[in-house]
């Protein structure tokens, strides 16, 4: 999704979720348990994380959550095939700034979302699709929601009824078939425009610019870098401003010195 610097937008990630090892590693991330977690969130902002699951008394056990809706709904899982998607509803960190902090988990904005991107998922999914959400409050960036959305369909095979996790037989009904991922792209962002705000926009697709998405992990220390090296800038022009006005004093106090000599 591409945007230019004065649009705010709204857009949304998708990834599968390929097996029991990748909700684990989501659940791991979710609890800071991770490598990655280890170089880009504050911990002392953790706690102030959002997090909720089906899985009662256990906001960021998504693990658990997905054996609850399998046993909630009777569903099997086909044979190497997905068990979820891993969805990231966004919006533009300048919309929910403008109501507070951008970390701050009270901000009405970011509760908003929160909300909103969980209704968003149970009304394109099927209800009770949406079994777990997170919302970071402890990383550089804001404005997004995590979703673990495990799908069940239920159809006839053999004269019975048959209930299954299946990702592709969503994907159909909420979106027919053809250009899914760009159907998403539209349906959310046509949820938060009426939910949220009108201000919100659908990103341009990276086919019309032409221009590459660039992953956080490797823009990061770019960014890191060029922070450090505004902060050094700063700090060089605070000393070099303290070291002037030193250096006036010490001219007005050899001048008044001079003066005295000048008059013996």
């Amino acid at each position: 999704m591409e945007v230019t610097m004065t649009e705010m937008f709204a857009a949304v990630r998708v990834q599968k979720i390929k097996g029991i090892r990748n909700l684990q590693s989501i659940e791991a991330h979710g609890r800071r348990e991770d490598d990655a977690s280890k170089s880009r969130v504050d911990a002392t902002m953790t706690s102030r994380n959002l997090a909720w699951s089906c899985a009662d008394g256990n906001p960021l056990g998504v693990v658990a959550a997905f054996r609850k809706r399998k046993a909630d709904t009777g569903a099997g899982e086909y044979k190497n095939a997905p068990v979820g998607l891993h969805v990231m509803c966004i919006v533009s960190h300048e919309w929910v700034s403008g109501a507070g902090d951008m970390h701050d988990p009270n901000n009405p904005r970011n509760k908003a979302l929160f909300d909103e991107a969980r209704s968003w998922g149970d009304k394109t999914f099927g209800k009770g699709a949406v079994v777990a959400a997170r919302m970071d409050m402890d990383e550089r960036g804001g404005g997004v929601v995590d979703l673990v959305v495990v799908p069940v369909a239920t159809f006839k095979q053999r004269g019975k009824e048959k209930t299954q996790i299946s990702v592709n037989k969503a994907y159909e009904s909420a979106f027919g078939g053809g250009r899914v991922y760009g159907k998403m792209q539209d349906s959310w962002s046509a949820h938060a425009q009426r939910t949220l705000s009108t201000d919100l926009r659908r990103g341009k697709a990276k086919a019309d610019t032409q221009r590459q998405h660039v992953h956080a992990d490797i823009i990061r220390p770019a960014l890191q870098r060029a922070e450090a090296a505004e902060n050094a800038a700063k700090a060089w022009r605070k000393d070099a401003e303290k070291w002037r006005a030193r250096s006036d004093v010490m001219q007005k106090q050899i001048g008044d010195q001079q003066a005295v000599i000048e008059k013996q």
